[in-house]
């Protein structure tokens, strides 16, 4: 088996407040930064995602029409 050593440590970094620098500390500043990472640019995806929509939902509407008004009278014509 390969030996690791834990990745975190007691003291292996100073906080500049005088926080003690222990792996609890230290653990719950990495989850910190991570969720800090990926909701950074949260508000942009919701903006693009209901640009997205809006647009979905104009094409839907648009193929609607045609289908009921432009091509009528493909549908009225018996077989």
């Amino acid at each position: 088996a390969i030996a690791m050593p834990p990745p975190l440590m007691d003291g292996a970094v100073e906080y500049p407040d005088g926080t003690p620098a222990t792996v609890t500390q230290m653990a719950a500043d990495i989850t910190e930064f991570l969720s800090w990472a990926y909701w950074r640019n949260m508000d942009r995806s919701k903006q693009v995602g209901f640009v997205m929509w809006m647009w979905t939902l104009t094409g839907i509407t648009f193929f609607y029409w045609a289908r009921r008004f432009v091509f009528a009278h493909v549908y009225a014509q018996k077989m």
